[in-house]
């Protein structure tokens, strides 16, 4: 008989637990925290950094610096600002600086084929965003809906803007993460 036990730990709290436990095991060292100390932990030229929490939370001082990061060789992922209440003058400093403009409407499943793999749908809960005067080196999506993906170059580094990481956590369906 097998019974789930609920999560215990870091388990319990980190929603990109299982992440960091599969890239560990591939040999890749990871560090997570609860929040972003940019003058704490010092970000390496090829590091890369993945930020879940809203990037409307990032302060102009930390965009800049993360900014300058990239620009040096880093690698940068980060999400959309979460779907809910949306004024189509609201800004976020990062991705204005990017060329990326977030869109007011919530988005669309986005649908995912992959060879030999069953047909689904990613991003359901993800809001889709634009570009402003930008060409993406990588994107998913169209001009009609809006992206779900896209890599842009920036200086010597990568940003990576999704419109959701639902698909990395622990629990897909989780919601309102510490991080």
């Amino acid at each position: 008989k097998e019974l789930y036990l609920p999560p215990r730990g870091e388990a319990a709290y980190n929603p990109l637990y299982a992440l960091k436990k599969t890239l560990q095991a591939d040999g890749v060292t990871v560090a997570s925290r609860q929040r972003l100390d940019l003058s704490a932990q010092q970000l390496a030229t090829r590091d890369t950094l993945l930020i879940l929490n809203d990037p409307r939370t990032l302060t102009p001082v930390e965009t800049r610096r993360l900014l300058e990061w990239v620009s040096a060789g880093g690698h940068l992922l980060v999400r959309t600002p979460v779907p809910g209440r949306w004024d189509k003058d609201m800004q976020v400093p990062l991705f204005k600086a990017l060329g990326v403009r977030a869109l007011v409407a919530d988005g669309a499943c986005e649908p995912l084929q992959v060879a030999g793999e069953v047909p689904h749908v990613e991003f359901c809960r993800g809001r889709r965003f634009s570009f402003e005067q930008v060409r993406p080196l990588r994107s998913w999506g169209d001009l009609g809906k809006g992206y779900v993906y896209a890599r842009l170059g920036h200086g010597e580094g990568h940003v990576d803007v999704l419109a959701d990481f639902d698909f990395l956590g622990t629990q897909g369906e989780r919601q309102g993460s510490l991080f």
